[in-house]
């Protein structure tokens, strides 16, 4: 079974192109960095079921056409409308060729799981969630700390341990 802690949302399903199965998409991030994934995820009635690709034209930049194993009308596909499109934080991470610690194209949703530490050594917790609702991100940590998600207080991302280091300013926890 799929858990939301294993994926992160990449874009949207929007309608069906033409009778044969296809729909297109619209991604947060360039075509290229996404076109080597074959597995969609989408939820479905709160469970998060996977799609294989057969094909996948791209239209620009950050639209696609999706031909989805198994779907062959566009009737069948109409379900997808609207749907997010999420993938495994594997798939996603495998697929970037030039994938660095600077990088600005990964979704926020990717550092869930992630523990975050403080410069001064002090460990903050597991981020279990990110609070979207807002303009300004917040990491939901295990302790229901939230913390701003902002690239002015990470000074340190270690991939391999999943740590995020902060710089979070004094007295943020008496808020």
């Amino acid at each position: 079974m799929i858990t939301r802690d294993e994926i992160i949302g990449i874009g949207t399903f929007n309608k069906p192109h033409g009778i044969n199965g296809e729909i297109s998409a619209t991604f947060d991030y360039d075509i290229d960095m996404i076109s080597d994934i074959e597995c969609f995820i989408t939820n479905i009635n709160g469970i998060f079921i996977p799609f294989f690709a057969e094909s996948i034209r791209a239209k620009n930049n950050c639209t696609a056409l999706i031909k989805l194993d198994g779907i062959d009308d566009d009737k069948s596909v109409k379900f997808l409308v609207n749907h997010e499109i999420y993938t495994t934080k594997e798939l996603f991470s495998t697929t970037q060729k030039d994938f660095d610690d600077d990088s600005d194209e990964l979704p926020i949703d990717y550092f869930i799981g992630f523990n975050i530490k403080n410069v001064t050594g002090e460990t903050i917790g597991e981020i279990t969630a990110v609070d979207c609702a807002t303009e300004n991100y917040l990491f939901i940590v295990e302790n229901q700390t939230y913390i701003p998600a902002t690239d002015d207080f990470i000074t340190d991302i270690d991939f391999d341990n999943k740590v995020l280091e902060m710089n979070l300013p004094e007295g943020i926890f008496d808020l």
